[in-house]
């Protein structure tokens, strides 16, 4: 993915190291795509790609409400 702000690619594990997510961490992590584009690593990245920006004709809004019982 192009995290927001970036202009290269980075692997989500390297997204994952940078925000000092732990290995038992990690498997409660979720990825949103479109087809084989990732959008966002929900909670932490959004993918430049896919911003809303001035050009944007139409957008769809999802919340992530994490499970207060986890």
């Amino acid at each position: 993915m192009i995290p927001l702000g970036m202009k290269n690619f980075k692997k989500i594990s390297d997204i994952l190291i940078d925000n000092k997510i732990n290995r038992f961490e990690k498997k409660n992590k979720y990825i949103l795509c479109s087809n084989d584009k990732i959008i966002w690593l929900c909670g932490l990245k959004l993918d430049e790609r896919f911003k809303i920006t001035s050009k944007t004709k139409s957008f769809a809004e999802l919340n992530w409400k994490k499970n207060i019982y986890d």
